[in-house]
């Protein structure tokens, strides 16, 4: 996947900005805060998705979660949160890949509240 020089400038920002907060409330017993980190993941692949005026069912939108995964903080937590174990019903894992942004940032405060 590439990125324009100012898409990446913007990327690499936030993802250091959200890598410092998730480092400062990330426990790795404590399955709440990997939940969040599943949030960040989806929030900033849609943040690239965005910048690329890209609708998020477009098919680039797989190679955008890879490239967001590769770079995320405690990959092998979030690659957990990905399975049965935390969305037994894969339906709710849907409705949190289908909301905005601003949504999933409002789902994170109420969870980190």
């Amino acid at each position: 996947m590439t990125l324009s020089a100012d898409h990446k400038k913007a990327f690499n920002e936030a993802l250091a900005a959200s890598t410092e907060e998730i480092n400062s409330f990330y426990k790795a017993d404590n399955p709440k805060t990997h939940f969040i980190l599943f949030l960040e993941y989806l929030r900033l692949s849609k943040m690239i998705a965005d910048l690329k005026e890209m609708d998020y069912n477009n098919e680039e939108m797989q190679e955008i979660t890879e490239y967001v995964f590769e770079r995320m903080p405690h990959k092998e937590i979030l690659a957990n949160v990905m399975t049965p174990e935390y969305f037994p019903d894969a339906t709710e894992m849907m409705r949190y890949m289908m909301m905005s942004p601003e949504d999933l940032e409002q789902e994170k405060q109420k969870l980190l509240n």
